[in-house]
């Protein structure tokens, strides 16, 4: 973010999870291009990106037909106007339940389509 000191945030993000890298699968790289690589369904979507609408837009987009049905999508800083509308326009209520909200998190589980 061009608010954020530049830096590498890998480090302190391994010594976060230690306890948890047999279950987490770190992919270092543009989310979109990730996901291009991707087949496996998901049962959580965390979504920390770009703040812009178009950012979000993107990472929904490329990423949310990955959640099974009955699995969560949380964002991040959801209350950024750009992440709001991309959350209000693709991930719109109807194609959520059960939401929650934390500090800056908004999450939901996607309904089954």
């Amino acid at each position: 973010m061009p608010y954020d000191a530049a830096g590498d945030t890998l480090p302190s993000f391994l010594h976060n999870i230690r306890r948890y890298t047999g279950v987490i699968d770190i992919h270092r790289g543009k989310s979109v291009d990730i996901a291009s690589q991707w087949s496996r369904p998901l049962d959580l979507l965390f979504i920390d990106g770009d703040h812009s609408y178009e950012g979000c837009k993107s990472d929904i987009q490329a990423w949310g037909g990955f959640v099974r049905p009955g699995g969560w999508i949380a964002f991040h800083d959801s209350s950024e106007p750009g992440v709001d509308g991309a959350i209000s326009e693709f991930f719109p209520k109807f194609k959520r339940r059960t939401e929650l909200t934390a500090w800056s998190i908004f999450a939901a589980v996607k309904n089954c389509d």
